[in-house]
């Protein structure tokens, strides 16, 4: 069985909803009839994408907090434009 997984989600810190995911689509990798394949909003690779540096995620973070409001806001929408095509 061949599977295609949305691995946007695992991309971000191990908490939550991607350490359950990384947990399932390594298990179910180690099964002789699954072929996994992780779309990560730009391309589609046999490798599940890695993890973010979480002391580089939080300090891009506490930068970001200490931005006026207008200004964060832009820059999330800009975040989820890049997956738009």
């Amino acid at each position: 069985m061949k599977i295609l997984i949305d691995a946007v989600p695992m991309t971000g810190l191990l908490t939550g909803i991607a350490r359950y995911l990384r947990n399932l689509y390594a298990t179910m990798a180690l099964m002789d009839s699954v072929e996994l394949s992780y779309f990560d909003g730009k391309k589609v690779t046999h490798q599940m994408p890695p993890m973010a540096d979480s002391a580089k995620w939080q300090k891009a973070t506490n930068a970001i907090w200490n931005l006026p409001d207008p200004v964060v806001f832009s820059l999330r929408a800009l975040h989820w434009l890049k997956y738009e095509n």
